[in-house]
């Protein structure tokens, strides 16, 4: 058993924290993309791919905040399932008033990864974003910012969701949700018809992060694949999470995996953006995941094609039990390099 602290080589300070008296206004369950408050933990959960082999589980925190990964009211231990794992801010709050880590109805798959990161979820409010003259390349800049990219990194990688509603060269309709479950990968975004029998797009993509000159990168949106130009692509926003973490006013965090468990699942920590702790209270055994899985996951640890890592980035790290991986462990270092990037 280890009992250890290990300093990180860097640490950022934070921006403050929300109202924190917000959190409990309703139970909330993570069971669909229905509208609901902002509270200071969240998660976001998706297939690694369209097959529903296998999913990801990415757990945001808001400055200032604390979050518990802990065993759910369930005999078993494992994370195979999503009812058997909560992440909440307070370690004694009510089993009715949990996160269980579930955003999408069946089909997901094994949840073989985590990504621990500081954010706060973004819901789209306005009216959907008609495409201008669409091609067979569609593109939705965000010039106008009705995608909140937030101020410190962008868009978390792997939290976008969408749906757009289509109308094809001939004049048939179709609809089709969005998900950016493929991280790191030039066209993130998996896309799934939902109804009608119009042509849909074979990829698209999300831009997480704004480039030199060009503020209005992040947050665009470009579909293609189409054949014939459709006659009409409106977009329609849904949920995503944006990175907080802001220098001018410090706000520590902290994350704390629970007591009882076992957990088996690759585990990436990127707590750089604030002052933090990452306590290891269960024994983290780390072999899950796939070589294949997108490059923001497999790539994690500057090293590609990767499996079982632990790649652990904050500014304290506390373990009070195994730690382990089947194949990379990294301490205090950035989870991605210049070739590998989220």
């Amino acid at each position: 058993m280890l009992d250890r602290l290990f300093p990180s080589r860097r640490s950022k300070a934070s921006r403050p924290s929300r109202d924190r008296r917000r959190r409990r206004l309703e139970a909330l369950s993570i069971q669909s993309l229905e509208q609901r408050i902002a509270l200071a933990v969240d998660v976001f959960r998706y297939s690694m791919s369209s097959s529903g082999s296998s999913s990801y589980a990415v757990l945001l925190m808001d400055d200032g905040s604390q979050g518990f990964l802990k065993k759910n009211a369930t005999p078993s231990p494992s994370f195979s399932y999503a009812n058997n794992s909560q992440f909440i801010d307070d370690p004694t709050t009510p089993a009715s008033e949990v996160f269980l880590i579930d955003e999408l109805p069946g089909g997901l798959g094994p949840l073989t990864s985590f990504y621990v990161t500081t954010g706060q979820r973004q819901q789209y409010v306005g009216q959907p974003i008609s495409a201008a003259s669409p091609g067979t390349t569609v593109v939705f800049p965000n010039t106008s910012g009705a995608i909140n990219v937030g101020t410190s990194d962008g868009i978390v990688p792997g939290t976008f969701s969408a749906t757009a509603a289509i109308v094809d060269s001939t004049g048939k309709s179709a609809s089709v949700r969005l998900v950016a479950s493929k991280p790191g990968e030039r066209w993130n975004l998996s896309i799934e018809r939902i109804s009608g029998d119009g042509a849909i797009p074979s990829e698209g993509s999300v831009y997480e992060s704004s480039i030199p000159g060009i503020p209005s990168f992040a947050g665009t949106v470009e579909l293609r694949g189409w054949s014939d130009p459709p006659q009409s692509v409106d977009l329609r926003p849904l949920n995503w999470g944006v990175y907080t973490g802001n220098p001018t006013d410090p706000k520590s965090v902290a994350f704390t995996l629970s007591p009882g468990q076992n957990v088996t699942q690759r585990f990436l920590v990127d707590l750089s953006r604030n002052e933090s702790t990452a306590t290891f209270n269960s024994p983290l055994l780390a072999t899950g995941g796939s070589a294949s899985d997108p490059v923001f996951f497999s790539g994690a640890g500057y090293l590609a094609g990767q499996v079982g890592q632990v790649v652990l980035d904050s500014s304290t790290i506390v373990t009070n039990a195994n730690v382990t991986s089947s194949n990379l462990f990294t301490v205090g270092v950035p989870l991605w390099d210049n070739l590998v990037s989220p």
